[in-house]
């Protein structure tokens, strides 16, 4: 009796000071806080992942809401819960701290008076749109279509739910005469003038690239779904306005991306160049 009773007592003991060990592990006074250095860091990370597009409209850092106190509020709470308010010192606490603060931005993005603020970002985007230029193309990224967005909470995504810029699923043809019109009047020296559309769809958003190829005289659509298709050749740019020349994806007929020429005589071209954006990033 006396063994087992010093065995119980043994076990006790070790049982009383696993347990201050692991109270003291957990409690926040006995943590290490982390730096002035380190907590500038881990904000200046969160900020940077949240605002990087990742977690915005169409994936694009444009219609990102980057208001300091908008994307701070969003990471707080989770510093609030778990750390005393201050960013934890180790890169895993902090990256889990990111990831709660990224569904709490998108949740929080998906309100109505935020989501008016991100419809605002699009109009702005569309009417500047982003012009890259190399010797041979030019390409003129108008954006995301301007229209009414919807919030999906269950899904954490935003849509179109409506765009007067869109017809029957592809970009009005009034806009995309103006927008490529007026690119064709000012750059008429390039080989190849390109607008581009991120297109809202079923499946999300995606790029869909008109091209206008002088050599050829053709206006080739690239669809991130679809593929590529051309109209035949015409006589000059100003037929593109001709209303009995369909510039809608599928009433023109299939190409095959390739680095060769088509023949002279084959109309409409059966091998179109690759559309090449200019402002991607090069390959290492």
């Amino acid at each position: 009796m006396s063994v087992t009773g010093g065995s119980a007592h043994c076990w006790l003991s070790i049982a009383c000071r696993l347990s201050c060990i692991l109270f003291a592990l957990l409690s926040p006074a006995c943590r290490r806080r982390a730096t002035p250095e380190e907590q500038q860091a881990a904000w200046e990370k969160a900020r940077a992942e949240l605002t990087s597009g990742a977690h915005c409209l169409a994936g694009r850092a444009d219609y990102c809401l980057t208001d300091p106190m908008f994307v701070d509020a969003a990471v707080q709470p989770r510093l609030d819960e778990l750390y005393g308010g201050e960013m934890p010192p180790r890169k895993v606490h902090v990256d889990a701290v990111i990831r709660a603060g990224a569904i709490r931005y998108k949740r929080t993005m998906m309100q109505p008076d935020n989501l008016a603020k991100v419809e605002e970002l699009v109009k702005e985007r569309y009417y500047a749109p982003k012009i890259t230029e190399t010797e041979d193309i030019v390409s003129i990224d108008v954006g995301v279509p301007p229209g009414i967005l919807q919030g999906h909470p269950a899904t954490l995504t935003v849509s179109v739910q409506s765009s007067d810029m869109m017809d029957r699923g592809e970009w009005k043809r009034s806009e995309l005469e103006r927008v490529l019109g007026e690119a064709l009047t000012r750059y008429p020296d390039k080989k190849i003038v390109r607008v581009v559309l991120t297109s809202p769809s079923e499946r999300g958003f995606g790029p869909v690239s008109y091209r206008w190829i002088r050599a050829t005289k053709t206006l080739v659509i690239s669809d991130w779904q679809q593929g590529m298709r051309t109209t035949k050749r015409l006589s000059s740019e100003a037929a593109l306005k001709d209303p009995s020349v369909s510039l809608r994806f599928f009433d023109l007929p299939a190409c095959e991306a390739a680095l060769l020429a088509p023949p002279a005589d084959q109309d409409p071209p059966k091998l179109c160049p690759y559309d090449v954006d200019p402002a991607a990033p090069a390959a290492e």
